[in-house]
């Protein structure tokens, strides 16, 4: 007799709800839902088993929201707002770039080790918790191949846990961004870019040399949203987000 097949006595006995981790094989499955004594049971267990629960009742799986776009667009700012308003936790890519840059400067093979090192570490845990859910914000360029691997990378590591992963593309008119750039808030928030000369010349190159927002139909099924927000403030922008992933 199979362990499953032998719960089946124990929680007839009990009559108490127990933890039961889905079969490796059909035959673990077959053999559940076979046993005459206590069909209803089988069946339910079968019904159990047998669920695919990545479809089922999306909104209690726990979230990753990919909040993407280019520098100063307003990520960090939509990304905390959108947190106040739902359950969901906000890791900006700042939080740890701040960090590793009080020891190492950016760029550099140390700097790059050990803020994927903390990212991760954060990634693993929050995706192994009973949280809600995590909104993670980054300059994606997406002409280049390895910014898409890493960003498939975080997207795995919740997806591993039954997560379910949503993409949030912002844009705004580079005149807007410019401003952005200069706002209180985000130097607050940043302590790397109080050099405001040095930042705008950086958004600048990222301009020039990058391209961060995609192409019609780029990322084929994955669930997108795209949003220009030249003109909206980041309340609404985060209530609009709230309602779209409310959809699912």
């Amino acid at each position: 007799m199979t362990a499953y097949a032998q719960l089946i006595p124990i929680v007839a006995y009990l009559n108490e709800p127990v933890s039961i981790h889905p079969p490796k094989n059909s035959e673990s499955i077959a053999r559940v839902s076979s046993i005459s004594l206590y069909p209803f049971i089988g069946l339910a267990l079968k019904s159990y088993l047998t669920t695919d629960w990545s479809t089922i009742a999306p909104s209690i799986l726990m979230k990753l929201i990919i909040l993407f776009g280019p520098p100063a667009v307003g990520k960090m700012t939509v990304g905390q707002e959108l947190e106040k308003i739902s359950t969901l936790r906000l890791f900006h890519n700042h939080m740890s770039l701040e960090l590793v840059h009080r020891f190492f400067d950016f760029g550099t093979p140390a700097f790059e080790r050990l803020d994927r090192r903390i990212r991760f570490a954060f990634f693993e845990e929050i995706a192994a918790s009973d949280l809600d859910g995590l909104i993670f914000t980054y300059v994606w360029d997406l002409n280049e191949p390895a910014d898409t691997d890493y960003i498939e990378a975080v997207a795995d590591v919740f997806r591993q846990r039954g997560a379910a992963v949503s993409y949030v593309e912002l844009k705004a008119d580079l005149s807007e961004r410019l401003k952005r750039n200069r706002d209180a808030h985000r130097l607050a928030c940043k302590p790397s870019k109080r050099d405001v000369d040095s930042s705008e010349s950086s958004l600048l190159y990222f301009e020039t040399n990058y391209r961060m927002n995609t192409r019609e139909g780029e990322l084929g099924q994955k669930r997108l949203l795209t949003l220009d927000i030249t003109s909206q403030e980041p309340l609404a922008t985060a209530q609009r987000i709230k309602e779209w992933l409310n959809q699912f």
